[in-house]
């Protein structure tokens, strides 16, 4: 309820969509603050998300998850809204 009641902006993005995907991201994933916040839209294939190794702990492998169809809407509309092509939570 307190994500959904943030009306500022974060890059032009509406900060309750940016907070909403971030966190669902992290859920889905489990993966670390910092290889999230540093993805790149060119990880984004369909419905998965590639991690890189490099950016992983360890950096020994690449993994993957499926994102739930929520997830991808939310990540859709923060697309919409960017002018950034690197960085999804730029």
């Amino acid at each position: 309820r307190t994500i959904e009641q943030l009306d500022g902006t974060l890059n032009g993005i509406p900060e309750s969509l940016w907070w909403h995907a971030l966190i669902l991201t992290f859920l889905e994933t489990g993966e670390r603050a910092g290889a999230i916040v540093h993805a790149e839209w060119s990880w984004l294939q369909r419905d998965w998300l590639y991690v890189p190794a490099i950016v992983r702990k360890g950096s020994t492998r690449e993994k993957a998850y499926r994102l739930t169809e929520r997830t991808m809407k939310l990540l859709t509309k923060i697309r919409h809204c960017t002018e950034d092509d690197t960085y999804i939570f730029s």
